[in-house]
């Protein structure tokens, strides 16, 4: 009789831990919804979906500077270049858009001398998606500046002047003048998004690239807000 009092006794406590094992988890998950909506709702958060840079980037004009840190390399850099379009297009003179390649790497430096020569030649609106899609989608390797000449001239353009461009000492002095932005503005990884000189927008594991491109345009309406005169 004992034993079957003790069993008993046994199986109402293990339904009771189980009891209230569902309730602290029913608890957690309400407690994360909670918390995700917040998140979806608008609410933006200083050192979780942006940083504030100690020493901000002057930025001339009136117009709010976004900066791309960016590489041809980077697959999630491939995925947010045409959503940034939608964001250029929706802003329009409000914003003045800027990329500048990350070369933290031999690799990623030729790719930056391509964007940089894009625009030396005067190709960046024929080739700059193409390209990217050369890496991308065709899957290209592009070992030397031969290998780029090469696809240059695939595309109808004069692959030898294109790397001679790449080699130019604009271009390297641009490169330069890159490493330098990279490094002051502390990017560490890329996509990365540089909000009026201010606000660095990165990747992270709670921040996707759509979540960077809402958390931009943020940080542009604050920014915005913050520079229009008060009403007397």
């Amino acid at each position: 009789m004992a034993r079957i009092k003790n069993a008993t006794f046994l199986q109402r406590q293990k339904i009771a831990i189980i009891g209230f094992a569902v309730i602290v988890a029913a608890g957690f998950v309400w407690l994360m919804s909670l918390v995700v909506t917040e998140r979806v709702s608008g609410e933006f958060i200083e050192d979780e979906d942006y940083l504030v840079l100690e020493e901000p980037r002057r930025v001339r004009g009136d117009a709010i500077e976004i900066m791309e840190f960016f590489s041809y390399g980077c697959i999630h850099c491939y995925s947010l270049d045409p959503r940034l379009d939608d964001l250029i297009e929706i802003h329009g003179d409000t914003i003045r858009f800027v990329r500048t390649p990350v070369v933290s790497n031999e690799y990623w430096r030729r790719l930056g001398a391509v964007y940089f020569a894009l625009r030396e030649t005067n190709q960046q609106a024929n080739l700059h998606t193409p390209f990217f899609d050369a890496i991308h989608v065709a899957q290209l390797q592009f070992p030397d500046d031969d290998s780029v000449g090469t696809w240059v001239d695939d595309q109808g353009a004069d692959g030898a002047a294109f790397v001679e461009a790449m080699k130019s000492s604009s271009v390297q002095r641009r490169l330069a003048g890159a490493d330098r932005l990279a490094r002051t503005a502390r990017v560490a990884s890329v996509p990365a998004l540089l909000v009026n000189g201010k606000y660095l927008v990165r990747p992270t594991r709670d921040v996707s690239v759509q979540r960077m491109l809402q958390v931009a345009n943020h940080l542009i309406e604050r920014e915005t807000n913050a520079s229009e005169p008060a009403n007397e």
